[in-house]
């Protein structure tokens, strides 16, 4: 009696040696398990009979029920295995045409790790796509398992789509970051140097002050540069970053540096390059940061 046929053109040596091993199981039990293999176009068709055993229809209804469990979540292991790496890069290579062969490679490669690094999701990916299948095997006894990933997953497809476009939007803002950078490194190449060391003192609340080598305050002569500063378009990231591409310094020590958000000393040491020095503490460090206190507004 036929109970179940699987169509497939990945992993099918996978799938037979997995099931043939579940068919010793049952034939432990008194039911013996056929798996006839047929050829047609570019699948491989695997059906599964039962030819030995009390046949009587409780039985058959359990065995079958056993084995379309088993073949579910089989075959959940092969398309989370084979069938999502190709999901995936169809994915992008639909979507995302406008990327250069590299950066598509970058995001293919980042959305695996992504995948990987979750248990969770995967559990989560795991049980939806077995559910499905289990629900499918409810009113079908034949199942293709390509064309099933095609049109019966498609809120899988819509996750795997959610985690590329996150991938890639963050693609996009470091690609736009390093162009930044890029052009405010030409801005700081081209301009003249204006003091040839510069001081900078952050306090834990973003208040800020840039001395000179003498340990003046660098105020009248610069303020219109970075001293204009609106509540709403400025930071004190963007009003540190815009002072020293004015002044351009040859030198510049941050002070108490583990007060800094890590995305200022970056961008600064991106800028400036070798320019920039970290003071660890000094008598400049407990002074200024003991008396400073918000400029006005």
């Amino acid at each position: 009696m036929k109970l179940v046929a699987v169509g497939l053109q990945m992993a099918v040596d996978e799938l037979k040696e997995k099931m043939q091993a579940y068919c010793k199981v049952l034939a432990e039990q008194g039911f013996a398990i056929s798996i006839d293999e047929v050829k047609k176009g570019n699948y491989i068709f695997l059906s599964y009979s039962i030819i030995e055993g009390d046949l009587s229809f409780r039985n058959y209804e359990r065995i079958k029920s056993l084995l379309k469990k088993f073949l579910a979540d089989t075959i959940t292991t092969i398309i989370l295995t084979y069938a999502e790496k190709d999901i995936i890069n169809k994915i992008i290579e639909n979507n995302y045409n406008y990327l250069s062969d590299k950066e598509k490679q970058l995001v293919y490669d980042n959305s695996i790790n992504a995948l990987k690094a979750n248990d969770a999701d995967y559990n989560e990916r795991f049980y939806y796509i077995s559910q499905e299948i289990i629900s499918y095997f409810e009113t079908h006894h034949e199942i293709v398992v390509e064309g099933f990933i095609h049109f019966r997953l498609q809120e899988y497809r819509s996750k795997l789509l959610d985690i590329i476009n996150d991938i890639v939007e963050h693609l996009m803002k470091d690609l736009e970051y390093k162009e930044f950078i890029r052009v405010l490194k030409y801005f700081v190449d081209i301009q003249e140097t204006k003091i040839e060391e510069v001081h900078i003192i952050v306090d834990a609340s973003g208040n800020f002050k840039i001395l000179d080598a003498a340990g003046k305050v660098l105020t009248d002569q610069y303020a219109e540069t970075f001293f204009l500063r609106s509540e709403e378009d400025f930071n004190c990231e963007d009003m540190i970053i815009t002072a020293l591409i004015s002044i351009a310094p040859y030198n510049i020590v941050l002070h108490a540096a583990a007060v800094f958000e890590e995305s200022i000393l970056k961008t600064i040491n991106l800028i400036f390059d070798d320019r920039v020095v970290k003071c660890s503490g000094c008598e400049i460090c407990k002074k200024e940061i003991a008396e400073l206190s918000p400029f006005p507004k």
